[in-house]
């Protein structure tokens, strides 16, 4: 209710290169396995920027939304959105695509979240999933201080612990990646700074996030920073330091007939 139901704060707000390149991995990765025709549904898609790309690219989307607030809004853009927490809710539907970007840290089980994800999903179909990584190179060098450990995360996962408990859940691992926003060390040094200001973390959570959004000055310093480290997150990223971990995960079957 703090991050999403409170109207003082919002948690989606970043700057545009940070936003850019997040968006820009995952439309890489989800276009490898969108076929035509698919139909497709984001658990806890936030304001709707992916579903919007979807929408747009002329697949079947549907969203599943926890926030009441999220929800009016997404509804009020025009998308298909099924309010509940998604564990608990029973799905008259099949999809072919499930995407769960930045969600099973926050849930109680994460196998339930696996399970159902399983369940909602066609034979033969896949389940794209993004979480903090534990064993990225924020955690190595500051490990309370990294992306991990947010007040709002209750797991913590690594590339091998997402692939053992997908395969407990009945899933066929795809694919594993890691990727290395600039919103990575970002968030590492906004939260040090935190520290040495002496800052509540969960009572200023996205105020440097929203701060780089709206100052001119610093959106530009962001977009330099991006820039000048690409080369370092990339090699971070390919050697699986990155500080988001991408799984992709199938449903045994071939799909024909469904």
């Amino acid at each position: 209710a703090m991050y999403y139901e409170n109207p003082d704060l919002d948690p989606f707000l970043e700057p545009s290169s940070v936003l850019d390149e997040k968006m820009k991995y995952r439309i890489n990765l989800a276009a490898a396995y969108l076929k035509e025709n698919d139909r497709v549904i984001e658990i806890g898609p936030g304001r709707g920027s992916f579903l919007a790309w979807l929408r747009s690219e002329g697949y079947s989307c549907t969203a599943c939304e926890q926030s009441v607030v999220l929800t009016k809004e997404l509804r009020d853009k025009g998308f298909e959105v099924i309010e509940g927490e998604f564990e608990r809710l029973n799905f008259k539907s099949q999809y072919n695509l499930v995407f769960s970007f930045h969600i099973i840290e926050h849930v109680t089980s994460p196998l339930a979240h696996l399970e159902q994800a399983f369940k909602v999903t066609r034979p033969g179909g896949h389940l794209v999933l993004a979480t903090p990584n534990s064993v990225s190179w924020q955690q190595r060098l500051l490990p309370l201080l990294s992306a991990n450990f947010d007040t709002a995360h209750l797991h913590v996962f690594s590339k091998r612990s997402l692939k053992l408990l997908g395969e407990k859940s009945g899933w066929i691992h795809v694919h594993d990646s890691t990727f290395e926003n600039v919103s990575g060390w970002l968030r590492l040094f906004s939260k040090l700074f935190r520290r040495i200001k002496g800052e509540n973390e969960s009572m200023t959570a996205g105020k440097y996030a929203n701060l780089g959004a709206t100052s001119g000055s610093m959106n530009k310093l962001i977009l330099l920073f991006s820039f000048i480290s690409s080369p370092f997150r990339r090699i971070q990223a390919a050697v699986g330091g990155g500080s988001e971990v991408f799984i992709v995960l199938r449903k045994p079957g071939n799909g024909m007939g469904e």
